[in-house]
C-alpha cells in the first residue's frame, strides 16, 4: 500500500512537473507571436497616433476620387450648365415678346374702354381715346395711349393724333427686353395695304409714317388712320403691329375697324 502512494505521488510530480514546461513553452510561444500578431512587419511598432490617422487617411484617399476624375465631372457639369442657361434665356426673351404682344393688346382695349366712357357734352361726344404707333425705327421705342381731344376749328375730335400739346398723352408704353416694333401694316377702304418695316423693304412699298386706332362713344368700332406722305390720313379697316425679339420671335397684335383685337404669332 505504501509503494502504491509512492508510486502515484512519484507519477504525479512526473506529470505536474511536464505540464508545468508545456504551459511555460506555450508562454514563450504567445510572447513571441504577439508583436507579429498585432503590428505589421514595415510599422514602426508604437502606438504612434499619428501615424495610425496617415494609415486610415491612406485608406480614404484610394476609395476616393482622382484629380482626373474631378475635373472631368466639373467640365461636364459646366457644359450642361451653360447650355440650360442659354435655352433659359431664350425662353425668357419668347415669354417676355408675348407678354409685350398682349400688353399692347390690352392697351388698345384700354383705349376703347376709355373710349366708351367719354360723358356727353352738349348733345355729343366731342372726345375719344386713342393708340399712337409711330413708323418703326431704331428709335422707337415705345407707343402712346392718348387722349384724341377737339381741335378748336373743330366742334368733334379728329380721330388721329396732333402730338402731346394739342392732344395730352395718358400712359406711354415702353418696349422692353430688346423687343422692337418692326412693322406696321394698314389696310385702306380701298383694299390697298400700305406698311413700313425696321429697316425698310416690305412687300407694300414702305411708304407708312404712323396709325392711329381711335375710339369714340357711343360706337365700340375702332376709327384706324393711316399716315402715308400726302397730308391728309386714310380711313383703315384693319391694322397690325408685328413686333420682334431679340431670338427672331414674332408677334402681330391686329385690330379691325369693327372692334376685333386679336394676338397672333
Amino acid at each position: 500500500m505504501k509503494n502504491d502512494k509512492e508510486k502515484f505521488k512519484t507519477g504525479f510530480t512526473h506529470h505536474a512537473y511536464h505540464a508545468k514546461n508545456l504551459f511555460l513553452l506555450h508562454c514563450r510561444f504567445y510572447l513571441f507571436i504577439f508583436p507579429f500578431y498585432f503590428f505589421p512587419r514595415n510599422s514602426k511598432r508604437v502606438f504612434d497616433a499619428d501615424a495610425r490617422l496617415s494609415h486610415s487617411e491612406r485608406n480614404v484617399h484610394t476609395c476616393g476620387f482622382t484629380l482626373i476624375e474631378v475635373l472631368i465631372a466639373t467640365a461636364i457639369f459646366a457644359i450642361i450648365a451653360s447650355a440650360l442657361i442659354g435655352q433659359n434665356r431664350v425662353f425668357q426673351s419668347n415669354v417676355e415678346t408675348g407678354n409685350l404682344a398682349y400688353e399692347i393688346a390690352l392697351a388698345i382695349r384700354e383705349a376703347q374702354v376709355l373710349g366708351l366712357g367719354v360723358r356727353q357734352f352738349g348733345g355729343a361726344f366731342t372726345e375719344a381715346y386713342g393708340i399712337h404707333f409711330e413708323e418703326p425705327n431704331v428709335n422707337s421705342l415705345s407707343f402712346v395711349l392718348f387722349l384724341d381731344r377737339t381741335p378748336p376749328a373743330s366742334s368733334v375730335a379728329n380721330l388721329r393724333y396732333d402730338g402731346p400739346v394739342v392732344d395730352p398723352t395718358v400712359e406711354t408704353f415702353e418696349l422692353r427686353g430688346g423687343n422692337r416694333i418692326v412693322e406696321l401694316r394698314g389696310t385702306r377702304d380701298t383694299n390697298v395695304i400700305d406698311c413700313r418695316v425696321l429697316g425698310g423693304g416690305g412687300d407694300c412699298g414702305g411708304s407708312l409714317r404712323w396709325i392711329d386706332i381711335v375710339f369714340r362713344r357711343p360706337d365700340p368700332a375702332a376709327n384706324i388712320r393711316i399716315k402715308l406722305p400726302p397730308p391728309t390720313p386714310f380711313i383703315g379697316v384693319r391694322a397690325s403691329v408685328r413686333i420682334q425679339s431679340l431670338g427672331g420671335i414674332d408677334y402681330t397684335v391686329e385690330v379691325t375697324d369693327t372692334g376685333q383685337i386679336s394676338v397672333r404669332r
